[in-house]
């Protein structure tokens, strides 16, 4: 049986924390944040891809 860890991309388990989110701003770019630091904004196509990304993830 396999455990959450068992994914090569997260071995120790720093995902449980959750470290990244997003906000999507009224003109549809996306402000990524990782530990409350905004690192990256995607704009334009890039932004829709992940905005319709998401929407399949948590809607």
């Amino acid at each position: 049986m396999s455990t959450p860890h068992d994914d090569p991309v997260d071995q120790r388990g720093k995902l449980d924390e959750q470290p990244f989110d997003y906000q999507i701003t009224k003109d549809n770019r996306v402000l990524l944040f990782w530990q409350e630091k905004h690192i990256k904004t995607l704009a334009g196509t890039e932004a829709r891809k992940f905005i319709d990304k998401i929407e399949t993830l948590v809607g």
